[in-house]
């Protein structure tokens, strides 16, 4: 699921989110809907979540999660980082973000996490899988 105010942003991410065989977009638009729903009826396992939305911020949206997910944040702030990791991110990536450095992101979290679903069924990944 991808969590960004800027229509621009969301769709570079969207594309990216698409050309990666590891994942499957769920559409999402930012952080004022009640996403807690979504994520627990979808099973939402990744969020790519903007750091700087207007009415509720990417730290702020982590607090009010009820169901924890992996998450890689992103903004156009390096500083963010430091936070991000402070928050429970499992990556940050820094905007604008292209293709090999989003697929990198992927592959590190998958890989910090060790399981993908295949089948219903969970089984171990080589890093050469998923770039």
């Amino acid at each position: 699921m991808i969590v960004d105010d800027s229509p621009v942003q969301y769709m570079i991410i969207k594309q990216l989110v698409l050309c990666n065989p590891c994942l499957q977009l769920y559409e999402c638009t930012d952080a004022e809907t009640d996403i807690n729903v979504t994520i627990v009826r979808e099973k939402i396992e990744l969020l790519i979540l903007d750091v700087e939305m207007p009415k509720m911020n990417g730290f702020e949206f982590i607090n009010a999660l009820k169901r924890p997910a992996l998450i890689i944040m992103n903004s156009t702030k390096s500083y963010f980082e430091i936070k991000a990791r402070e928050y429970g991110a499992d990556f940050f990536l820094k905007k604008p973000v292209n293709k090999k450095t989003f697929n990198r992101s992927i592959a590190d979290v998958l890989i910090k996490h060790a399981l993908i679903e295949t089948e219903n069924e969970y089984r171990c990944i080589r890093y050469d899988e998923l770039i």
